[in-house]
């Protein structure tokens, strides 16, 4: 999406770091001045205080990770919302004509539908969370996945609710 635009996603990234420094890295240059003061003095614990400053220099490149991936997400989420529509009223319009035609709905392919959906969901969080090197292309095809479960989902619902 990013690259039909002109934009790369160092163009992306850099807005996200930039947006980052201005609103919270005030707080975390506290946290980590904080962080130092535990290791000075006579009581001080220099290897805890190293211990912290590299905990909270993590805590900032994971929220950074985040606000990335989030930020690729709704790069992806216009093009994304329209293929989940055609497939839910795609979906929607094969359950009315199987409504009415001498056809059986089958549980088993609802049930498939609502649990490639879970683990489709379970998967997209997970790849916002977890800090692990993943491609970005991921998010689209998270999105295709969505709206094939969706339309297994609402395809095979029953005739009569």
């Amino acid at each position: 999406m990013y690259a039909m635009t002109g934009k790369g996603e160092s163009a992306v990234y850099g807005r996200i770091f930039d947006d980052l420094q201005t609103s919270l890295a005030g707080n975390f240059r506290g946290y980590i001045r904080d962080a130092e003061a535990m290791g000075q003095g006579p009581l001080g614990n220099s290897a805890f205080s190293r211990w912290a400053q590299d905990r909270i220099m993590a805590t900032w490149l994971w929220i950074g990770l985040i606000a990335y991936r989030l930020q690729v997400l709704m790069g992806w989420l216009l093009p994304g919302i329209f293929i989940i529509l055609a497939t839910y009223l795609d979906g929607h319009y094969v359950r009315e004509i199987r409504k009415y035609s001498f056809v059986a709905q089958s549980p088993i392919r609802h049930k498939l539908g609502v649990r490639v959906m879970w683990i489709v969901m379970t998967g997209l969080a997970g790849w916002l969370m977890v800090p692990v090197p993943m491609p970005s292309l991921l998010a689209p095809a998270l999105i295709v996945l969505i709206s094939c479960s969706l339309w297994l989902w609402v395809s095979n619902l029953q005739k009569r609710l």
